[in-house]
């Protein structure tokens, strides 16, 4: 889940259209396309909002130095109280804009979209707001589990020909995505299955470890994951263990201390990963503050319009063609401003010591 980023004073931001006016060229004298953001400007989440107008103002400023036509922002604050029974992202939708990046809850979202339909207007927010609705919008969600097992595992079996899977969990815990997509795609690979309890732990890995499988995906709460690599390590010290962002967390790494090595994770597209570095740099410079997920999120919204509008020739915003909460966060973008599909993936080799991956998806 994202992090608040942390207190920072309260400053004046110009408007993004006023921010990026310097960078406009003859090149930009096509119909500027508008858009609206909807995000919490008062009130106790305030800073998110900071942190994702940050990113959207960066997102901008760098379509706005480029060819093409401008984008225009106009900002409304997410928690203003309901003018004539109509939410702040309502009344946005109500100024011909072609899109909307709204920071707002689930409900707010479910609202909005028979009138976003109505209108064509494509609203963009974060993946927490999924109001449960089929109608068309973007969520800045990761991608499934399913889409990123699928990923994970056409990678294990291309760069290292492994055709034997087994997994490793705990049975008090029944309701986990990432496992029960790794077992539904890995099929006849799937080997071997244990669901340990501290009581039979040692059994039961020397059970799955009769197998033979050449990796293990190990799917359990945080809490319990030191506990269950340093039981698999007791007894295979060498197998490569899989899983999701939960293994190389900095609480997991530390107390299973030897334990944790040979491990492979596939992970979001948090701000420290270091394909990003290049991103929180500029990030960084523009605004003096640290990159935040919230910032992420706020200039991948913004980037999506750009990448619509930089097609040739420039389509409606609606050219950009997606379904229902078709999820875009964990992106990486062209130099032409092209989003590409990626999953990142963390390798423990040896203790203390991890390798970032970028693994493309077209």
């Amino acid at each position: 889940m994202p992090i608040d980023p942390p207190a920072l004073p309260r400053r004046r931001v110009m408007t993004l259209a006023q921010a990026a006016a310097p960078a406009a060229d003859a090149a930009n004298a096509a119909a500027p396309i508008a858009i609206a953001q909807v995000i919490p400007l008062t009130g106790p989440t305030a800073r998110r909002g900071d942190a994702w107008r940050n990113g959207a103002e960066m997102a901008v400023l760098e379509a706005n130095g480029t060819p093409g036509p401008r984008i225009e922002v106009y900002t409304y604050d997410a928690l203003s109280p309901a003018v004539g029974g109509r939410s702040s992202l309502l009344r946005a939708l109500d100024t011909g804009v072609k899109a909307v990046l709204a920071m707002v809850p689930p409900t707010t979202i479910a609202a909005a979209l028979p009138t976003a339909g109505e209108r064509g207007i494509r609203l963009i927010a974060p993946g927490s707001a999924w109001p449960g609705s089929p109608s068309p919008w973007l969520t800045l969600a990761s991608p499934t589990p399913r889409a990123r097992m699928q990923t994970f595992l056409a990678w294990l079996r291309s760069s290292f020909g492994w055709r034997r899977f087994a997994l490793l969990g705990i049975p008090s815990d029944p309701d986990r995505p990432n496992r029960d997509a790794f077992r539904s795609l890995a099929g006849p690979d799937l080997v071997a299955e244990a669901a340990v309890t501290p009581a039979d732990t040692t059994s039961e890995i020397a059970r799955l470890l009769r197998a033979t499988p050449d990796a293990v995906f190990l799917d359990a709460p945080v809490a319990t994951l030191p506990r269950l690599l340093t039981a698999l390590r007791a007894q295979a010290p060498d197998l490569p263990i899989l899983g999701d962002g939960a293994l190389i967390l900095p609480h997991t790494l530390e107390a299973a201390g030897p334990a944790a090595q040979h491990l492979i994770a596939t992970t979001t597209g948090t701000p420290d990963i270091p394909a990003l570095a290049p991103f929180a740099t500029r990030y960084e410079t523009l605004f003096k503050t640290p990159l935040t997920s919230f910032a992420l999120e706020g200039y991948t919204a913004a980037a999506l319009i750009r990448a619509a509008s930089r097609r040739s020739p420039p389509p409606p915003l609606n050219g950009l063609h997606t379904d229902a909460s078709e999820t875009v966060l964990e992106t990486t973008w062209g130099a032409n401003g092209e989003p590409h599909q990626a999953s990142f993936i963390a390798r423990v080799g040896r203790v203390g010591e991890i390798e970032w991956l970028t693994l493309g998806q077209g």
